[in-house]
């Protein structure tokens, strides 16, 4: 009996501490600034978002995309880049959900709030959850 017990305790203490950097991170805001990843001398700021998704509440001929510009600083080197929520759409329409800066990839995993119409979002009112590898 106690051996089962002691082997559940092990993989929950596994699972627990098996998390890695490819998991989402979400906004944190440090110093009115939203910081969405920091690691060492790399850090990915959020600048600005612009939101053409459909809202919630309306009917759309398309879903719609949302840019969303960030800035990755290293050390010295600082690069403005945008992440969109919409993708691939056809062979005229792609909106990039990825990139690769400083040998790192980024990807764009969640934006939220989704809009609802007539209802304005402040920068600080999103979290962007991103993928860095």
């Amino acid at each position: 009996m106690m051996t089962k017990e002691l082997g559940f305790i092990l993989l929950i203490l596994i699972l627990f501490f098996s998390c890695s950097e490819s998991e989402p991170l979400n906004t944190k805001v440090v110093n009115n600034k939203p910081i969405i990843y920091q690691e060492g001398n790399i850090k990915i700021t959020l600048l600005k978002i612009n939101d053409d998704r459909c809202p919630t509440n309306l009917d759309c001929v398309w879903q719609g995309n949302a840019e969303v510009e960030m800035r990755i600083t290293n050390d010295n080197e600082t690069m403005d880049f945008i992440l969109n929520t919409a993708g691939y759409v056809n062979e005229s329409a792609s909106f990039p959900t990825s990139t690769s800066i400083f040998d790192l990839s980024i990807a764009l995993l969640d934006l939220q709030p989704y809009p609802e119409d007539g209802i304005v979002y402040d920068l600080e009112d999103y979290t962007v959850s991103i993928n860095v590898n």
